[in-house]
């Protein structure tokens, strides 16, 4: 490479003048390495997935000097096994052995890099292909860890596959997707086959294997009822067995009441083995009988659940017991200088017998022996007590002691008294009336009467003297007993010659006072006036002639007084009511009638009757009423005997207390307006109710607004088709369970419609919808009516009517049949332009039938007027109808229990392990005038069972699983999605375990909104919102700050 060289050259010269000689110069370049192109390259290799396959690179070197390298790959699918690194010698030959692994099907390509200390080429890369050809899959193992396991226990299925990636396994008969793993816990119900199933791209293969499943089968108890005594304060203990008929252990749990236990409480018992129960029954401090279930849960899927009713007889254990003396307390009178009795007795209700002794520690009282003894169980001892008064008026007082064996009662006392009065005297009240006046036609009779009381202390003696020959006395003598009323008959005979006549009749007694009265006797025989009663009764709202409608304590009534006269022109007439109660005087009231007394009352318009308004404080239970015509005798009569009504005795009136009215009216929030109710309106929604229905105490209520949500279950409100509305009635019922209220809720919405269905409620449950248009209260009066127990009246096209409802001519076509009375306005209401308010006519009003069935409902059946504390509950919702039952997202939740009422369905919820967790009977509400039944309550769940609650059935009355909810094998960890939008939040959770939402004000806990597969948008009433989210079953809590 040099571009000179310099060599020395030696020349001999000869003979010849010159010499040419050849010079031979070579130039050679210093010894270096050179390595040849490898071969092959590229290096092609195929081979199955799964497998490995080697190959070789070669190379040369062509260079004069050794040639050191170095074989390098980045390949993870590629090894070098030998070769990969050394030195060869000029003109050697240099072998590379490599390696490929197929991990999945497919053609990888890649290079190697040879570096060599060759001048010119410092790397020579070498391309390498692998083909991977597709393996089909095969199963190598599939099987259990336990061919045979017991119900409740799990087993692993394992499994061994090959074949080329990607490969998908799936596990039957769920379709579980498995791919990746090599295990799966199952934990059957029963005996189950399970396939496994491996494909890839070159093919599919499956294979079976079976885990037999041992089913515990529960038999009867025995005894299947249990029926024990005991003492007080004492256990009685019995035993109860069952035994496993099944060929898998039987799992069981026991449970009672407080006082009913059984041990072991938990166990299991082995196939075809037996196990007893010792029961232990314990009494309180007090005799009383106790019943309850004892309820033994087990595992067996077809019975969960047997209960063994027990009864518990607990009486006091043997012992004497003496009883409360009779009386227990005594006051004795006596004269001042004389003896009063009295006896005294106790008996010995125990089961021992009761040694006693009497003591009465005053000298002025004596008791009669036997003052000591003993007295068998049962058997009584009688005692005669005397007290003697001195000589001055006084009370003396002392305590008879009786001393007995009794270990609870020692000593008992019984407080003795003795009225020490002077002589007693008679004395003779005021007669009454103070003076009589009355008529009769010439020849004919009449009669009166004068009453006076004995208001002394002694016996009365009376004699009566008439004091004209027209008139006679009876009795003529006799004796009134003290704080008794003697009568009087008086017959009056007018002279043939008529006229004016004036006397008196004269009562002489031994009132050492009044030894005479006398009482001034007018007799008219120009007069042939004879004033008389139709009718008369007391009314609220409604009555019927024969006043059988009850009164309400506490609101006021309205007495009516139907009189007429014989003649015409009688006026000036004054009719009065006496009011007592259980025979003490309350007081009198003149009643306002018609000037001129009319000759017939044909019905009960106000212009036929003497009307007044009573107090409020006279209307109570006790109380009793007479009528009086011309209580003065300003009007002479040919009759006064019929002055009075009832003739003879008292109209007792049937007054009940009604319990009071809790409401809370809801505004519906519906296409984003909202109902027109708050707390400026809410007195006036109940005005009508108030009016026509038993009403007296009320309280209302405005819930915070809440939505409802039109979706797949729940349409839109229409004015002809009913389904909307039983929809939002259906929602709000699970508002008040969800709210865990005990009040009456009524819904208030602006359908958006001005004519058509303005409300619906349900029957006999008080949960009822109306809208805010025309005739509102009358519509929010109709549906409490149904709420109440009240199906239609026949008025206006109703699809369904009250089949009890009057069918007497009167209350044709709806008609009220009877008058009524407005409280508020003192005015009166016609059956012959009025019809009953559950009807669809108008103008409305109540009938004496309507309103006696909702007094008697309301009074059988009150509000609870406490609500229990909050405490974590299972909300449980769903309908029945004509189509099936439909059982909706249940949601756990904080709030008070709000238990259904017992009937033929029944709710169970159960764990994954199929144990039960809670189980309730219930009753379905009706919808008035639907067809559908609808159902939701809350009961008490921890959280624990709730965390593990899988599966929700409800059974019919034969036992039949007619609707069924599990948890969503979903992502539980999805979240909704929340949007602020113009009328307050937006929230959507179309994806992930979660179907339904239930929403929460978190400052005030009070529910806005239930939503089931819809979006639902709310008000957002607080800052932060509280969401439910349910899957069915499951439920997942979060807060929304704002």
């Amino acid at each position: 490479d040099e571009p000179s060289v310099q060599a020395p050259v030696k020349l001999e010269c000869s003979d010849e003048p010159s010499v040419q000689a050849p010079v031979k110069l070579e130039c050679s370049d210093v010894p270096v390495p050179d390595i040849s192109e490898p071969a092959p390259n590229p290096l092609v290799l195929d081979t199955n997935d799964g497998e490995s396959i080697e190959g070789e690179i070669a190379f040369t070197n062509e260079g004069r000097a050794d040639l050191a390298f170095t074989v390098t790959e980045q390949l993870g699918w590629l090894q070098i096994l030998s070769g990969g690194a050394g030195r060869l010698a000029a003109g050697g030959r240099a072998t590379v052995r490599l390696s490929a692994t197929c991990e999945s099907a497919g053609v990888r390509s890649g290079t190697i890099t040879i570096a060599s200390d060759d001048p010119d080429e410092a790397e020579k890369p070498v391309a390498v292909e692998l083909t991977c050809v597709p393996v089909a899959p095969s199963i190598l193992a599939f099987a259990p860890s336990a061919a045979v396991i017991d119900l409740g226990s799990s087993a692993t299925l394992s499994w061994e596959v090959s074949g080329s990636a990607p490969m998908t396994l799936t596990l039957s008969p769920r379709s579980i997707d498995v791919s990746g793993q090599q295990s799966w816990e199952a934990t059957p119900a029963t005996t189950t086959e399970y396939t496994l199933t491996a494909k890839n791209a070159a093919g599919q293969v499956s294979t079976k294997t079976t885990i037999e499943v041992r089913i515990p089968d529960i038999g009867a108890p025995a005894p299947a009822t249990l029926s024990l005594a005991a003492y007080t304060g004492e256990s009685a203990t019995a035993q109860v067995s069952f035994d496993n008929q099944g060929d898998g252990p039987l799992a069981f749990t026991v449970s009672g009441a407080g006082w009913l236990s059984a041990t072991p409480g938990s166990g299991t018992v082995a196939a075809g083995a037996s196990h007893t129960l010792a029961v232990v029954a314990t009494c309180g401090g007090s005799p009383a009988t106790r019943q309850a279930d004892l309820t033994i849960a087990s595992n067996d899927p077809d019975e969960p659940s047997v209960a063994v009713p027990v009864s518990l007889e607990c009486t006091y254990a043997p012992a004497p017991d003496i009883g409360t003396p009779t009386p227990e307390s005594i006051s004795m009178i006596a004269i001042i200088g004389q003896t009063a009795t009295a006896t005294l007795s106790f008996q010995n209700e125990g089961n021992l017998p009761l040694d006693y002794s009497v003591s009465d520690g005053a000298a002025w009282l004596t008791v009669e022996p036997p003052t000591s003894g003993s007295l068998a169980p049962a058997a009584s001892a009688t005692l005669s007590l005397s007290g003697t008064c001195g000589m001055t008026v006084t009370t003396l007082s002392t305590t008879l002691s009786i001393a007995t064996n009794d270990p609870d009662e020692a000593n008992v006392g019984v407080p003795v008294s003795l009225t020490c009065r002077p002589v007693p005297v008679p004395d003779i009240g005021a007669p009454y009336p103070s003076s009589i006046q009355v008529g009769a036609a010439p020849g004919d009779s009449t009669t009166a009467q004068v009453h006076f009381p004995n208001d002394g202390e002694a016996d009365l003696s009376f004699e009566v003297s008439p004091g004209a020959s027209w008139m006679v006395a009876a009795p003529g003598s006799g004796t009134v007993a003290p704080a008794g009323w003697q009568a009087i008959d008086l017959t009056l005979t007018c002279p043939t010659s008529g006229g004016l006549h004036n006397s008196q009749v004269t009562i002489g007694s031994n009132d050492p006072d009044e030894p005479q009265l006398s009482v001034p006797v007018q007799l008219d025989c120009t007069s042939t006036l004879d004033l008389r009663f139709e009718r008369a009764y007391l009314a609220q709202a409604t009555q019927n002639p024969e006043g059988t409608v009850s009164l309400i304590a506490g609101l006021p009534a309205v007495a009516r007084a139907f009189v007429v006269a014989n003649e015409t022109g009688t006026t000036g007439v004054v009719v009065r009511i006496h009011a007592l109660r259980n025979g003490s005087r309350l007081g009198t009231q003149d009643l306002t009638g018609p000037w001129n007394v009319p000759l017939s009352a044909p019905d009960d318009a106000q212009a036929n009757s003497f009307n007044g308004m009573l107090p409020v404080d006279w209307i109570a239970p006790g109380l009793e009423v007479y009528f009086e015509i011309d209580p003065g005798q300003q009007h002479h009569e040919t009759n006064e005997r019929n002055n009075r009504f009832p003739e003879t005795g008292m109209l007792v009136v049937d007054v009940k207390t009604v319990p009071d009215w809790p409401v809370t009216l809801v505004p519906v929030v519906y296409n984003s307006v909202t109902g027109d109710v708050s707390a400026a309106n809410a007195h006036d929604w109940l005005q009508r109710t108030r009016s026509y229905e038993p009403v007296v105490g009320y309280s209302v209520e405005v819930h915070a607004p809440f939505a409802y949500v039109v979706g797949p279950t729940s349409p839109s409100l229409d004015a002809s088709n009913g389904a909307g509305w039983e929809a939002l009635l259906y929602a709000l019922q699970g508002l008040r369970a969800a709210d865990g209220s005990p009040r009456h809720y009524i819904g208030v919405v602006h359908p958006g419609y001005g004519g058509g269905i303005a409300g619906m409620g349900f029957l006999r449950q008080p949960v009822a919808v109306v809208w805010d248009g025309s005739g509102r209260t009358d519509a929010l009066a109709h549906e409490v009516g149904h709420n109440w127990g009240r199906e239609h009246a026949p008025c206006g096209g109703v699809g369904y009517s009250d089949p009890g409802f009057p069918s007497a001519p009167e209350y044709s076509g709806g008609s009220i049949g009877v008058w009524g009375w407005d409280r508020f306005s003192n005015t009166y209401k016609s059956p012959a332009s009025h019809t009953d308010f559950m009807g669809y006519c108008d103008p409305v009003w109540t009938s004496d039938y309507t309103y006696q069935g909702i007094l008697n409902y309301r009074v059988a059946r009150p509000y609870v007027v406490e609500t229990a504390p909050a405490e974590p509950v299972l909300l449980v919702r769903g309908v029945v109808g004509e189509s099936g039952t439909r059982l909706d997202s249940a949601f756990h939740l904080l709030a008070p229990p709000s238990p259904p009422e017992k009937g033929e369905w029944r709710v169970e919820g159960f764990d994954a392990e199929g144990r039960l967790l809670l189980a309730q009977q219930f009753a379905a509400a009706r919808v008035a005038h639907r067809a559908e039944s609808h159902f939701s309550f809350s009961l008490p769940l921890a959280e624990e069972q709730a965390a593990n609650l899988h599966r929700i059935i409800v059974r019919d009355a034969e036992g039949r699983v007619v609707a069924e909810r599990k948890a969503s094998s979903g992502d539980a960890a999805a979240e909704p999605e929340i949007e602020e939008v113009a009328h307050g939040l937006k929230v959507a959770w179309g994806h992930g375990a979660w179907s339904s939402v239930l929403v929460r004000d978190a400052s005030t806990g009070q529910v806005v909104a239930i939503a089931d597969n819809a979006p639902v948008v709310i008000g957002a009433p607080s800052r932060t919102i509280e969401l439910l989210l349910s899957d069915g079953v499951r439920t997942r809590r979060r807060l929304v700050h704002r």
